[in-house]
């Protein structure tokens, strides 16, 4: 399981682990999947309207609201995270048993974690903070994105083992190479 802050470098690991023949699922696809099914648009309607837009839920409007209140983000969560975590179930259970595979997650907690090595892709937050604002990120929405999540400290201690991301992607790729050498995975 691949996770760390928003913007440490989550999906270019997996992206390696792809060229390496690794089957790997992207967990926040399935969140945004899961926010566009009916059961969950009814609700972030009934409960945050302004967030519907056109009969579909606004992403970065629903961002402003939850990112800037812990409470609710744990509300549109315990909408989210279900459905994710069945979706992902689904998903191992229809791979070959033998297959090596990657699961990118944005937020641990959100899958189960049993029977998954937890990778943190590590990168101080400025260099975080740096990429945000490189894709063309409002500054107040990357100060309340990176405020919503774990500290650097909080990333570290969740690990099993840890990459380190210094935005250099030959580096990143060896050291990816050092720790699937290095441990067993499955």
């Amino acid at each position: 399981m691949i996770t760390g802050g928003i913007g440490s470098g989550k999906s270019t690991v997996r992206a390696l682990l792809e060229s390496k023949g690794f089957l790997t699922l992207d967990a926040d696809s399935l969140a945004h999947e899961a926010l566009q099914s009916p059961s969950v648009m009814a609700e972030v309607e009934r409960i945050w309207p302004r967030a519907i837009v056109g009969g579909r839920v606004d992403r970065g409007k629903l961002a402003a609201v939850v990112f800037g209140d812990p409470a609710e983000l744990r509300r549109l969560e315990g909408l989210i995270h279900p459905l994710v975590r069945e979706k992902v179930r689904r998903w191992v259970e229809s791979v070959p048993p033998e297959a090596d595979l990657a699961l990118e997650v944005s937020v641990p907690k959100a899958v189960d974690r049993s029977g998954w090595t937890l990778v943190v892709v590590y990168a101080p937050e400025s260099g975080r903070r740096r990429r945000l604002l490189d894709r063309g990120m409002d500054p107040e929405d990357v100060d309340a994105r990176l405020a919503a999540q774990p500290s650097d400290s909080e990333w570290l201690d969740l690990a099993d083992l840890v990459l380190v991301n210094d935005d250099d992607l030959g580096t990143l790729e060896a050291e990816l190479c050092r720790l699937l050498e290095e441990n067993e995975f499955g």
